[in-house]
């Protein structure tokens, strides 16, 4: 009787105690890998433009070519066209377009295959369509649209680039604001069309390239 007790109690226990896994021939083992660096960039200042505690005020950014360009103000030129590669000694001023203390207020600035297309006043023309190829030399008034020194409406105005051509709205004073474009040459820049015959506003507000070319 014992014995049959003790081989039943073998077969119990026996029975209970947890299978070993057998690990698939297949299987990696586990190892240690060295995480990829995500750290943030530092962020540090290009340049004081204005020294001291006062501000230069940077806005209008626009890149040509690798080279940020952009409006700000100096004490000694008022708020004017810089560009800068991203160094101290590369952030300079491009052309005091408006000699003086006054400033040009570059403004809507926009690249156009290389080219940047920007609006500033000279104070002799009032707010007009000028270029840029980065140099003083090559920043140059593109056209007087509207002849005189009469500011009015903020024009051109909404200058966009399509297929390498900029459109913007603008007036000459005689058809009211239509739709213009340019190719960077004054006999270049021109009126699309009198979209309202006669010197009333045709009402244009906003320039955009096509869904199409916004894809390219």
């Amino acid at each position: 009787m014992r014995l049959w007790w003790n081989r039943l109690w073998q077969r119990l226990t026996k029975n209970s105690e947890p299978k070993k896994r057998s690990r698939p021939s297949n299987t990696t083992p586990l190892r240690l890998e060295l995480l990829e660096d995500r750290s943030v960039p530092a962020t540090f200042l290009v340049r004081d433009i204005v020294v001291g505690t006062a501000s230069s005020s940077p806005q209008m950014l626009a890149e040509v070519n690798g080279t940020v360009y952009f409006s700000a103000f100096h004490p000694s030129f008022g708020v004017e066209l810089w560009r800068s590669d991203g160094t101290s000694s590369g952030t300079v001023l491009v052309r005091d377009i408006r000699p003086g203390t006054a400033g040009s207020y570059p403004s809507v600035l926009t690249n156009v295959n290389g080219t940047l297309f920007f609006r500033a006043n000279d104070g002799t023309r009032g707010f007009e369509l000028w270029r840029s190829t980065g140099s003083s030399t090559g920043t140059v008034l593109v056209r007087d649209i509207r002849l005189g020194s009469a500011d009015g409406i903020p024009l051109p105005a909404w200058l966009t680039n399509v297929n390498g051509t900029l459109f913007f709205r603008a007036t000459n004073g005689t058809h009211g604001v239509e739709l213009w474009k340019s190719n960077g040459t004054s006999t270049g820049t021109m009126l699309v069309k009198d979209i309202r015959p006669g010197s009333a506003d045709s009402c244009l507000l906003y320039t955009s390239p096509s869904p199409r070319d916004r894809q390219k």
